[in-house]
């Protein structure tokens, strides 16, 4: 009785995938991936941008609503005699986390920067919702202050907030 032997061309094909069909799989997974890359990215860069609006607009309307509290008179709405406005500048710290003014700011760089100028009018001088004849300091019986509050970026050209969003 004789055996038979087997040779390599007799035996069934191998199951799996090779070594080709595993590095085109591969090629094409990576051009997937590197087409969703930048929306990762993109996504980043609009949340940060989203995270420094909300800042501003809560640093701006949380101003505007401390001064609207205070009595006409305060020392924060008095416009110096003869000058048609007040103007303050205040710095974000984000190492004190707050407002500070230029000398105990330094050297730091601020996160922001928040400009606030105060007129004030009769009300035969306040049209579209503006003081359209500013009256100066010293003036007896104002009826309205205009409050404005500018807050700009202070990150360096390239940030995510270089310009500014006025409130």
């Amino acid at each position: 009785m004789r055996r038979a032997s087997r040779t390599l061309s007799d035996r069934p094909a191998a199951r799996g995938l090779s070594l080709v069909e595993v590095l085109i799989a591969a090629g094409i997974l990576l051009i997937v991936a590197l087409g969703i890359v930048p929306l990762f990215t993109h996504a980043m860069s609009n949340n940060a941008a989203g995270n420094d609006y909300t800042q501003v607009s809560n640093y701006g309307r949380s101003e505007i609503e401390r001064l609207a509290n205070l009595p006409l008179d305060a020392p924060d709405l008095t416009i110096p005699d003869g000058a048609n406005q007040l103007q303050t500048v205040t710095y974000y710290s984000p190492l004190r986390k707050g407002w500070v003014d230029a000398a105990t700011l330094g050297s730091e760089k601020p996160a922001f920067t928040r400009t606030v100028t105060v007129k004030q009018c009769f009300l035969a001088g306040y049209a579209g919702q503006r003081c359209t004849t500013v009256q100066p300091g010293g003036t007896l019986a104002i009826h309205i202050k205009e409050i404005d509050v500018d807050i700009q970026g202070g990150r360096p050209s390239g940030g995510v907030l270089p310009t500014g969003k006025k409130i």
